[in-house]
């Protein structure tokens, strides 16, 4: 599995240092020049070479960092060309400082959103950052050595809403329905899940054996399919939101 590489400069060792081992304490790797490159090594096939196998490049941007840019700009151009999820985290300063003093690694972020570091509370920055890293599905190595199927089943179990997309695969012509699926949404039954719903693709047709007493919603395109899981999922949408927060 790929690491997080950190960028940062060189003053900001000590700062680097406590986000790393916050993250390690949560089950991710991480990977800094000081500490893990290799002495007589060329420093920029190093950390191309980490970059482009990483999971994600966490950007220290500090003010120190835009002075002596040119070390973290080629590790963003690198994060850039690789297509790396980055995350970029903003130290003694505020967004309009960055983007008004950088405005070239603004430009490479995009509509990346930046994440505000509290100088006197590096620890309090490392939930937000595993949150955001979470949403990218980048989970953490205790995580990933669980069997998948096991994950799976324990995310559905614990789930209080479930849509089960059952369409037939198209590359299976055998399969009436996705078998994945179907599977997915009898775990859903036997955990006794009691607002899960089965939707799939038009033609219309019988559900499958194990569920001849559910519903199946059908719908013609992705559109519909986006009208259709919105209408289902609205009587929970203050959940949704109480679980995001």
């Amino acid at each position: 599995m790929g690491v997080l590489f950190i960028s940062h400069v060189a003053l900001n060792e000590p700062e680097v240092v406590e986000i790393a081992g916050g993250l390690e304490a949560e089950g991710y790797s991480t990977w800094y020049y000081e500490r893990d490159g290799v002495v007589g090594s060329s420093y920029l096939t190093t950390t191309g070479q980490v970059i482009d196998e990483s999971d994600a490049v966490i950007i220290v941007i500090s003010n120190a960092a835009i002075k002596s840019s040119t070390q973290v700009t080629k590790e963003i151009v690198r994060a850039v060309e690789s297509k790396r999820p980055m995350i970029p985290l903003l130290l003694g300063l505020n967004h309009e400082e960055f983007r008004q003093k950088q405005p070239e690694w603004r430009e490479a972020l995009g509509a990346t959103v930046t994440l505000p570091v509290n100088e006197n509370n590096i620890q309090g920055t490392i939930e937000p950052i595993i949150q955001g890293l979470k949403r990218l599905g980048i989970l953490p190595e205790n995580i990933r050595e669980e069997p998948i199927q096991k994950y799976i089943a324990n995310k559905i179990k614990n789930a209080f809403v479930m849509i089960a997309d059952i369409s037939k695969d198209p590359n299976k012509e055998i399969e009436e329905y996705n078998l994945n699926t179907c599977i997915e949404a009898g775990i859903a039954r036997g955990a006794e899940v009691s607002n899960f719903y089965l939707v799939s693709r038009a033609p219309r047709k019988s559900p499958p054996f194990i569920f001849r007493d559910k519903e199946v919603f059908f719908y013609e395109d992705e559109k519909e399919l986006f009208k259709l899981a919105e209408n289902l999922l609205l009587p929970y949408r203050r959940r949704i939101i109480n679980s995001e927060l």
